[in-house]
């Protein structure tokens, strides 16, 4: 296995957006990208592939908006925008269009992923099928 797979496992060309340094916080130390997504609760790598399906300019405004959640970087409140420009700059280019990035993403937002609604489903069906095929259930104690 090489170096860069290590660093990339999925090969998906993050690592230059996630890993690019957006400022120092209020101790001294350097906050990437990657760091800035993980504080707000955020999967980095899932945000990353989305953003890099976005078009540039919806790219850009939600880059933008994910920093300015980013209290501790003093750089981010004068130089804003410019650092979105740069990083949405470092973001791979997604060979997906944009009709089979929609699907994409509406699959992955599908309820079925929710354990309680597909129990919810099981036990509705094991109470259908009987009736469907004409079986009587006895409720009598």
């Amino acid at each position: 296995m090489k170096a860069s797979d290590t660093l990339n496992p999925d090969g998906n060309g993050l690592h230059p957006f996630l890993h690019a340094v957006i400022g120092q916080d209020s101790q001294g130390a350097d906050v990437t990208m990657l760091s800035a997504l993980a504080r707000q609760g955020l999967d980095p790598w899932s945000e990353g592939v989305e953003l890099s399906r976005l078009g540039h300019e919806t790219a850009l405004k939600r880059i933008d908006s994910r920093l300015g959640l980013v209290l501790d970087v003093e750089t981010l409140t004068s130089d804003r925008p410019a650092v979105a420009r740069r990083l949405a700059g470092l973001l791979p280019t997604s060979r997906v269009t944009p009709v089979a990035a929609a699907v994409q993403g509406a699959v992955a937002r599908t309820p079925l992923r929710n354990p309680g609604l597909i129990l919810a489903i099981i036990i509705l069906v094991a109470f259908i099928i009987p009736l469907f095929f004409g079986v009587a259930v006895d409720t009598s104690p």
